[in-house]
């Protein structure tokens, strides 16, 4: 979290925009990594019971990211200042600062990352016995209000999965050890559908995500003109396309125009967003319970028609609110991230979610590069081919393990 703060910060001088996408990658490369191990550290910190719903609530608070960027957007990017840096050769305004804000939080967690305890559970898997029984000294002494010497488990015996984890050599081995159970039997089915799920989930929910200012941008835009009667969501975002193209009198020579404002009601709308996936996992999570993959299954096919709708419907604000319950298949991640923690063993655990979450960046990198050109060459294909494949992650959630089965296997 330092290092993605140092280099978030640096990104809001950059020069060109070459140099800030490096910065930006470099920073969302060690900001990202924090997000599996804080998944993994929070579902071995809960008892069984409760383990499901406090992931679930994490992802509630995750949702709340996007409207708090818009909050923090808000006031800032109306801001009209202009500030020359000579030795950098840039103009430093709002949207600038907006990056450097934005980065403040990874500080932040840097610093309360030192109040937090390694997992007992992870430290006793690699042999750390000592260690693990000092932690659950502490826990015990926060939780109860008495001394920690008083806590009554003087000691911690080795089990067999233990002692194949630990003192495993180099660093490259014990990745090895970890990650090679995954992919061979009885994990390997499991680890297939999880996996496929990841890829469909974050290439949608992540990817289509950072494309909602764009097309809430030129939707607002085109209603504010007057415009948008009969039109749905994929006309909108033509139509609107093209009024920021001017040709130039003599009909060869085409100069886009960078539009560089955003609409008040675009960051209002990225608000909405926020509140409306946080209140729909605060739902979930207090619902779902043991019904987690039921819940998957009608959250991905609910995203998935409303792909379809925003399409077949000729009305731009109601392909906007369509646009809003097709991303909301992103709350499945915290689904996601329950079955990680309850389907592999301690000693993998970490390494799976860690997996996931780097598979799920990758997928989600590679769609935002592909939803932009897809929207591009044919908007309304896009989005049906979308539901296709939201519906195909729906078909393998199916074929996920029971609750039951979960329980028993617990």
């Amino acid at each position: 979290m330092s290092i993605g703060f140092i280099f978030a910060t640096l990104s809001s001088f950059s020069p060109d925009w070459k140099t800030m996408a490096c910065l930006k990658l470099i920073s969302s490369i060690f900001t990202s990594a924090s997000n599996s191990g804080s998944y993994t550290l929070l579902g071995e910190s809960c008892p069984a019971r409760s383990r499901g719903r406090s992931l679930l609530l994490c992802t509630c608070l995750m949702m709340c990211s996007q409207a708090v960027v818009a909050v923090l957007a808000y006031p800032i990017l109306p801001l009209e200042f202009s500030y020359w840096i000579d030795f950098l050769g840039i103009y430093y305004r709002s949207w600038r600062l907006l990056a450097l804000v934005m980065a403040l939080p990874c500080a932040a967690t840097a610093c309360l990352l030192q109040f937090f305890h390694e997992s007992p559970k992870f430290l006793a898997s690699q042999g750390r016995y000592e260690e693990a029984l000092n932690v659950l000294k502490s826990i015990y002494a926060q939780n109860s209000g008495d001394r920690a010497d008083n806590f009554p488990i003087k000691k911690l015996i080795e089990d067999e999965e233990n002692k194949a984890q630990a003192n495993e050599g180099s660093i490259l081995k014990s990745m090895w050890h970890q990650t090679v159970p995954l992919f061979k039997p009885p994990l390997l089915k499991n680890t297939m559908k999880l996996f496929y799920l990841v890829i469909v989930i974050y290439m949608t929910g992540s990817g289509f995500i950072l494309w909602l200012p764009y097309i809430m941008n030129n939707l607002f835009s085109v209603l504010e003109a007057g415009g948008g009667q009969g039109m749905n969501l994929c006309t909108v975002i033509r139509y609107s396309t093209q009024e920021v193209l001017r040709v130039a009198e003599n009909g060869t020579a085409t100069v886009e125009v960078c539009n560089d404002t955003i609409q008040d009601t675009t960051l209002l709308s990225a608000m909405s967003y926020g509140a409306l996936a946080s209140l729909s996992n605060l739902v979930l999570s207090l619902t779902c319970g043991a019904r987690k993959k039921v819940g998957m299954m009608c959250i991905l096919a609910g995203s998935a028609m409303a792909a379809i709708l925003l399409n077949a419907i000729a009305i731009p604000i109601a392909g906007g609110i369509f646009f809003f319950f097709f991303l909301l298949c992103a709350l499945t991640m915290g689904i996601l991230s329950v079955y990680f923690v309850e389907l592999y063993p301690t000693s993998l655990r970490g390494m799976a979610s860690c997996l996931s979450i780097m598979l799920g960046r990758s997928s989600a990198f590679l769609g935002v590069n592909a939803i932009g050109a897809l929207i591009s060459y044919d908007c309304e294909s896009t989005f049906y081919a979308w539901s296709v494949l939201l519906l195909s992650a729906a078909v393998v959630a199916w074929f996920l393990p029971a609750e039951k089965k979960l329980d028993d296997e617990q």
